[in-house]
């Protein structure tokens, strides 16, 4: 029975041993790679770590004797803490050792990072190479992020005495309509940003005339003056935002965290297949329908949903600017005219059906549309 036990100690000391060696050289060899690592030594640590091509670079801050190495439950596995939530996994292979996962050490741009912790993109608790590959959509990520913002409306314009909102109707040379333009937002307005427009019908023959926008520091208002002719009607004064909607986006879009799990859901269609699309010969997507139930429109666009679409009533040569995004059975149809953003079309395509919401921008309404391919 003694020897029994002596031999089951020996087998136990044994093993201790060879896990304590084994250890050493994956503390030595880790931080021969976390070395190369915080040099962001790329083409060195692949050699080590092969999915470390996936990272836009390599970072890491750690000191030597702080390191700690310990098995896990699979064999020849090994944790590598370098302290702060910064790791990798290590697997032993006869004599040699390769860097199997890590935490912590894939480094991104800061902007980027930001950016991507904000919207839930970044998550600490997954691996580096899961992020890298979430971190991989970030540009059609931000063209969807982009697609869906709407921009606050920071300057709200309000009648002023002597002038109805609604409209006036003057019936002599002197009457005066005035607005004032008020900046609602906490950050400075640049009058470059923006212009006041206004709808002018002077004895039954319509304009849409525009005047310059003004500086506007937050909480100030401005005040524009419309004289008046005989038989004048003026009605609609409104903001027109010279922004791109990008750069109205880089200026109000303030991330809530749930934006990146908003999107992937978008990118999966509910069958998990892309609709296939009808073309005509020439490979031309064209779809006909109506707008709000009442306003005909039709588009032509190419594969990538790029094209033009016009107003039947308007005739085809009014055409408007069209830019597309698919996303699984999501499409968006973004509108511009003169370079100016106007209005976004997002809903449901089925390659047969285009169906959804219209958002015209200089306001924010929503219209209903209904489109066939034909």
């Amino acid at each position: 029975m003694k020897k029994i036990i002596y031999a089951s100690a020996l087998l136990v000391s044994l093993t201790i041993v060879s896990c304590g060696s084994d250890v050493e050289k994956v503390k030595t060899f880790s931080i021969d790679v976390a070395n190369k690592v915080s040099k962001n030594l790329k083409d060195s640590v692949e050699m080590l770590y092969p999915d470390a091509v996936k990272a836009d670079s390599l970072a890491l801050s750690f000191i030597a004797d702080s390191v700690v190495v310990a098995p896990t439950d699979s064999v020849d596995m090994y944790v590598v803490d370098f302290g702060g939530g910064k790791e990798m996994t290590v697997e032993v292979k006869d004599d040699s050792m390769v860097v199997v996962g890590s935490k912590g050490l894939f480094a991104y741009a800061p902007n980027d990072f930001e950016f991507a912790k904000k919207t839930g993109m970044w998550v600490d608790s997954l691996s580096d190479v899961e992020n890298a590959d979430r971190m991989s959509q970030k540009e059609p990520f931000r063209k969807y992020l982009i697609t869906n913002f709407k921009a606050p409306k920071v300057l709200v314009v309000t009648q002023g005495r002597g002038s109805d909102n609604g409209g006036q109707f003057a019936y002599n040379y002197h009457a005066t309509l005035r607005y004032i333009v008020t900046n609602k937002s906490d950050k400075p307005i640049k009058g470059k940003d923006y212009r006041f427009t206004y709808r002018r019908e002077d004895r039954g023959f319509p304009s849409r005339p525009s005047m310059a926008g003004r500086d506007l520091a937050p909480g100030a208002s401005t005040t524009y003056s419309i004289g008046c002719g005989m038989w004048t009607i003026v009605s609609g004064g409104t903001i027109v935002y010279t922004a791109t909607k990008e750069q109205q986006f880089d200026k109000y879009f303030v991330p809530q965290g749930g934006e990146f799990d908003q999107y992937l859901e978008t990118i999966t269609p509910t069958d998990g297949k892309t609709p296939s699309v009808i073309t005509d010969k020439d490979g031309k997507i064209k779809m006909s329908g109506k707008l709000n139930g009442k306003y005909g429109v039709k588009f032509e666009l190419d594969k990538n949903f790029n094209g033009f679409m016009y107003y039947t009533s308007q005739g085809y040569n009014t055409k408007i600017k069209i830019l597309g995004s698919r996303m699984g059975d999501k499409l968006i149809l973004e509108e511009s005219t003169n370079g100016n953003h106007t209005g976004t079309y997002s809903g449901s395509f089925d390659g047969k059906v285009y169906q959804g919401t219209f958002t015209r921008n200089r306001d924010g309404k929503d219209f209903s549309f209904y489109l066939s391919v034909i």
